[in-house]
């Protein structure tokens, strides 16, 4: 075996056609010393057979199928893991796309860094796949940043400058890292704040190129299953807690709890525009053990919002009172933006 294999870790559920455009891309890097390992979730559609024509056609492609509960991509991640062969892992998302020299360049720059653990590279998301982003274009930039750059900060405030598809690991540096199979939804925060908090060595790349394109579907609906269902509610109270317990064992926890804080915030705005009592309810339980003060001006908002029957005219006071309490500019925005669209409509009546 290479001194540098590297093996990439892809979960997978019911995408086999998304999923095989990234493999191709797997199959043009100009890097060749590589395992693909893609473990499905026990798929019901014809994901299984597109993977097994590619595995007759390379040996360097292995599939895995969950064979154990519970079911989930950090179940299917950890398999992966556990079953990976080579010095680096990559893990990346079935549905997304690299650049045919991402495993290479990885590859040369932790080479020429012997005493990182792992290191982050430059990803943008898109829309339109015949037309991918390039660096130099505006927009959010992942896995971008400097020596100074306080990685649990950013983490913390819910600014993901590192996803976990943005880096590449030592496997030997992540012997005792698991992902948390029981966490359901923020998974990709909460492996990275666990790398964090494992003072591994850290390092961002200084290429300014895009070498990971994630795929955006659905962006910006806040209020989908991906948050408010039940079993996600009680996963978020969980994880939340799970993070503040770890950030206690600090010697500046004050700081992390209050950079944390926000984080909270934009969960409990997504569960209030739901408007499930009950889920609310829990939530803020959670917040009140944490966060006295936050939890009272949260507590606050929730008597004023949910009174309102009307789910515009809420929206537009939890957006208002969201920007003046936590000087959220998200919320300032959006309450901005709707008040000029009323306007309009209510000029063109004129």
């Amino acid at each position: 075996m290479c001194n540098y294999r590297v093996s990439i870790v892809i979960p997978c559920y019911n995408n086999g056609y998304l999923l095989s455009k990234m493999i191709d891309c797997v199959l043009r890097q100009t890097y060749t010393d590589w395992e693909l390992i893609v473990v499905d979730d026990c798929s019901t559609d014809n994901t299984q057979n597109i993977v097994n024509e590619y595995v007759k056609t390379d040996k360097r492609i292995k599939l895995l199928i969950r064979d154990r509960e519970p079911k989930g991509a950090q179940t299917c991640r950890n398999i992966g893991m556990n079953n990976a062969v080579g010095k680096f892992i990559v893990i990346f998302d079935a549905d997304d796309l690299i650049s045919n020299t991402c495993i290479e360049k990885r590859v040369t720059f932790m080479k020429n860094n012997q005493g990182v653990d792992y290191a982050s590279f430059p990803a943008r998301s898109f829309t339109d796949e015949k037309h991918l982003p390039a660096f130099s274009d505006k927009g959010k930039k992942y896995g971008v940043g400097d020596d100074n750059t306080d990685l649990l900060s950013c983490l913390l405030k819910a600014d993901y400058s590192v996803i976990v598809w943005t880096n590449i690991y030592k496997k030997i540096s992540l012997t005792n890292l698991q992902w948390d199979e029981k966490v359901k939804v923020y998974q990709d925060f909460d492996f990275a704040v666990s790398v964090v908090l494992s003072d591994l060595k850290h390092k961002f790349s200084e290429l300014q190129e895009v070498d990971y394109f994630y795929r955006r579907i659905g962006a910006g609906n806040t209020t989908s299953s991906n948050f408010v269902s039940q079993e996600k509610c009680d996963s978020t109270i969980y994880l939340f807690s799970k993070t503040l317990d770890k950030l206690k064992l600090r010697s500046d926890y004050t700081k992390r709890r209050k950079e944390f804080g926000k984080f909270i915030v934009l969960h409990y705005e997504r569960l209030i525009i739901d408007g499930k009592r009950k889920k609310l309810d829990e939530y803020l339980s959670f917040c009140k053990k944490y966060y006295n003060v936050l939890y009272g001006k949260l507590f606050f908002i929730s008597k004023l919002t949910l009174s309102i029957k009307n789910l515009v005219f809420r929206k537009l006071l939890l957006h208002l009172l969201m920007s003046f309490l936590f000087f959220r500019k998200q919320s300032a925005m959006v309450f901005k933006s709707a008040i000029k669209q009323k306007i309009k409509m209510i000029i063109r009546k004129l």
